[in-house]
């Protein structure tokens, strides 16, 4: 313009800031009775564009963990709560303030029919068991709630000798375990 003998031109900047990404651990999930706290599914949402956790730049995941879980907590008790912490991407920063409760899952015990042998024509002998799995040191003696489970055979004192007969055995039960024959 003929009023202005000179222009000049400042240029400007802008700060390119990080994204946030919200990190929210999984619903639902549940320790077996008697384990050490596991590693804690979560999800991580906001990327831009087509960015995930495998190609963006300098990703680190954040990792989740339980308060109040201990490995004596026993089936059924209060859930416990499962938070997310840390996290770290060159463009992205970590919002983990989301948590969510945890239960514990039913141990699993295998109860395993002794094998037997018996003459042709005699008595049925006693039928017994062994049960492996146990958590915590607990064993029959002290396991909460803990049933023993019957076995029994379709033997009769009239089978044929050579013939296998199978051992079944159900019906247990305690408190922090499931069972398995």
């Amino acid at each position: 313009s003929s009023n202005y003998s000179t222009i000049t031109y400042t240029p400007g900047t802008f700060t390119i800031t990080k994204k946030a990404l919200t990190v929210t651990p999984t619903a639902g999930q549940s320790v077996v009775y008697g384990t050490a706290s596991p590693s804690y599914a979560f999800t991580v949402t906001g990327f831009a564009g087509s960015e995930t956790a495998a190609n963006a730049a300098g990703y680190s995941a954040p990792t989740c963990s339980a308060s109040g879980y201990s490995a004596t907590l026993a089936f059924g008790s209060s859930a416990f709560t499962i938070s997310c912490s840390g996290g770290s991407a060159t463009n992205y920063s970590f919002i983990t303030t989301a948590t969510t409760t945890a239960t514990i899952a039913k141990a699993s015990l295998t109860v395993s029919a002794e094998a037997k042998s018996v003459d042709y024509g005699a008595v049925a002998p006693t039928l017994t068991f062994g049960v492996s799995g146990w958590r915590n040191s607990e064993s029959a003696a002290n396991a909460a709630g803990y049933g023993a489970p019957t076995c029994s055979s379709s033997y009769s004192r009239t089978s044929p000798a050579g013939t296998p007969v199978a051992i079944t055995c159900s019906g247990a039960t305690a408190t922090n375990y499931s069972f398995s024959y």
